[in-house]
């Protein structure tokens, strides 16, 4: 069985993508059988799959008490064969169940896991470990222990003297786990040296997800929008060199946002122009999961930027639309940040507009800001001024308006400190706002102070078609 290893992981990957005449057309048949003669073995029913699957999480959770680092670093390092094929045959099962059965997915990756704790250390190892950080995270909210699970795979990968999926293992640790316990700010520096380690050991999907979640965390750490637009057309070139369509597109998609947000294009929320057209994402069907993730990551765009051009109730209207869809399939993935911040921004403000949609925004902002609290309760770093900005607008829709200036003072400076100089702007055209609603609609000095203070940090942040929006409308209302 070892000496067909090789021909059976192109037999799966060639009918992963329908390239084969073979009988054999499903790969995750094909991976359960191999796993089989590996002695391997799994329930051959759905439903007992499913009973293994929930059996061993609930075992995982009960031994993740106990883990400490030492605990894995005292684990020596296989030099096994049999072990290592199979490992690295689940390590392929379990991508070919991200496709087909994502609902199965941590299947393959408990297995793995637990086979390393067994017989020791062997090249898959490394995103074994990190792939399951990501589920304790995701399915158990145990951020610090998953953080604990992706410095250890990271760790792993300096002790093996043998190639090991490096850049994915680094990939899932430091977007899909490390953002939840330390800041952004820290972690986006990580993303070119795995680019180039991609690159360099031909893992180009790898290489292209570092390129892609490095900007993504950048945007969201409050990084320039010139800078940012520079970025997306840099890697927008390397995307297109390396035929990598969904990346392209995705890329493509920020960067034209980045036009929008810098005033080289008429529009606003509307993401059109010269580098991309939203009609022809937005209008298709989607047929794929890759598709669907750019659909969602467009929606999730525009959301930014109609809680930045103030345009709340077409934000509003996508996030009830697509939430519930986005954060199941971005489970983990920094994009959530936007849904939840941006999106209840816009439902917020669109429910303080007294539209006939008033219940469904207010109630659709709650479920944004009760995932954002959770988050910030955890002790993450990155979501307490976005828990703040939406405590505001709470307190502001129920009426309790000193309560309400007084928190988002707080996002302000919790904004400020953490150097999210577009959160920190949009509160303070918030606050603005609320103080100015507050007197009446007279002048207030409080209210133009708040609003300048946005004028000067939409400015310093690069958003220049948002700093001639806003300054027309200070104008309309202290005229």
């Amino acid at each position: 069985i070892l000496k067909k290893m090789r021909a059976y992981h192109i037999l799966m990957d060639a009918s992963s993508i329908q390239m084969t005449d073979s009988p054999v057309a499903d790969p995750v048949k094909l991976g359960f059988d191999v796993l089989s003669k590996l002695k391997c073995k799994f329930p051959k029913s759905y439903g007992g799959r499913t009973l293994n699957l929930i059996a061993n999480l609930i075992k995982i959770k009960m031994q993740s008490s106990k883990w400490t680092k030492e605990t894995f670093r005292k684990i020596p390092v296989s030099k096994n064969s049999t072990d290592a094929a199979v490992t690295k045959m689940l390590d392929k099962f379990s991508t070919e169940l991200y496709f087909a059965n994502p609902d199965l997915l941590p299947m393959g990756i408990i297995r793995n896991f637990q086979l390393t704790m067994k017989v020791g250390i062997t090249a898959y190892s490394p995103p074994a470990f990190s792939a399951m950080g990501f589920i304790i995270a995701a399915v158990f909210g145990d951020y610090k222990t998953a953080e604990m699970l992706g410095e250890v795979a990271v760790e792993m990968l300096d002790r093996l003297d043998m190639q090991a999926p490096e850049s994915r293992t680094r990939v899932v640790s430091y977007c899909l786990i490390f953002h939840w316990q330390q800041p952004m700010t820290k972690i986006t520096d990580m993303f070119q040296p795995v680019y180039r380690t991609g690159m360099a050991t031909g893992d180009v999907e790898s290489a292209m997800f570092a390129l892609l979640f490095g900007f993504e965390m950048s945007f969201i750490s409050g990084e320039r929008v010139d800078v940012l637009e520079q970025r997306a057309l840099s890697n927008s070139k390397i995307m297109k060199d390396m035929q990598k369509k969904t990346f392209h597109d995705m890329t493509n998609m920020y960067w034209q946002s980045m036009l929008n947000l810098q005033g080289a294009s008429e529009c606003t929320t509307t993401i059109v122009g010269e580098t991309f057209d939203e009609a022809a994402i937005l209008t298709r069907e989607t047929k794929s999961k890759d598709e669907l993730f750019l659909v969602l990551t467009t929606f999730g765009a525009k959301v930014v930027l109609a809680s930045i051009f103030s345009e709340y109730q077409p934000g509003a209207d996508i996030v009830i639309d697509h939430f519930d869809v986005a954060m199941k399939q971005f489970l983990g993935n920094c994009r959530v940040y936007l849904w939840t911040s941006f999106g209840g921004i816009c439902c917020y403000a669109a429910a303080h507009e007294r539209s006939s949609n008033r219940q469904k925004y207010l109630k659709t902002a709650r479920k944004c800001r009760k995932v954002i609290k959770q988050w910030s309760s955890s002790g993450n770093p990155n979501s307490q001024h976005m828990s703040e900005i939406l405590n505001a607008e709470d307190q502001w829709y129920r009426g309790k308006i000193n309560k309400a200036i007084a928190t988002y003072h707080n996002a302000v400076e919790l904004s400020r400190e953490n150097k999210f100089i577009q959160y920190q702007a949009l509160a303070n055209e918030r606050l603005g706002m609320l103080l100015h609603e507050c007197n009446g609609g007279r002048e207030s000095t409080a209210a133009i102070h708040c609003l300048n203070e946005a004028l000067r940090l939409y400015r310093e942040w690069g958003a220049m078609k948002k700093v001639g929006l806003l300054r027309t409308k200070i104008d309309e209302l202290f005229q």
